[in-house]
C-alpha cells in the first residue's frame, strides 16, 4: 500500500488578485496575521480539504508575494520558472518561500494552473503537526 503524504488546502480562490501594491503592503504589514497567505482564509469556519501533497516549489519572498498577491505570467518569475520546469511543470505544486523574515519564510501556497500559465487557483495550505511523543 502507497503511503502518499497530505496537506489540507482552504477553498480555492479562481484568479484571485488584488488591485494595486498599496493593497498588498496593507496586507503585509498587519500585525495580527501569521503568514500573508492567510489572508486567503478570512473565515474562521473555512473547509479545509486533505489533498495528495503536490510537488513543493522553493521560491524568495518577492517572487511568492507576486504569485499570492497577483497573477504574474510564470515566466516573469526567474527562480520559479527555474524551479518550476525542474518539477516537470506540474498542473498543481505548493510554492513556499524561503526568505523574507519570520513572517514570511515557511510560508506557503497551494497553485492549480488548470493548464495556464499563471496562478489560475489559489488557497492556503495547513499542514498537520506531527506528535513525536510516544
Amino acid at each position: 500500500m502507497s503511503d502518499l503524504s497530505t496537506v489540507e488546502i482552504s477553498q480555492c480562490r479562481k484568479k484571485w488578485t488584488l488591485f494595486n501594491e498599496m493593497q498588498a503592503t496593507c496586507i503585509e504589514s498587519e500585525e495580527d496575521r501569521n503568514r500573508v497567505s492567510s489572508y486567503l482564509v478570512e473565515d474562521s469556519d473555512v473547509e479545509w480539504l486533505p489533498t495528495v501533497e503536490p510537488p513543493t516549489l522553493i521560491v524568495p519572498y518577492e517572487e511568492f508575494r507576486n504569485l499570492l498577491f497577483f497573477l504574474p505570467k510564470f515566466h516573469e518569475l526567474p527562480i520559479f520558472t527555474n524551479a518550476y520546469k525542474s518539477a516537470g511543470e506540474p498542473n498543481q505544486f505548493i510554492v513556499r518561500c524561503f526568505d523574507g523574515g519570520d513572517d514570511q519564510a515557511g510560508d506557503e501556497l497551494y497553485i492549480d494552473r488548470s493548464g495556464y500559465e499563471y496562478a489560475r487557483y489559489k488557497s492556503a495550505v495547513k499542514r498537520a503537526v506531527i506528535n513525536e511523543s510516544r
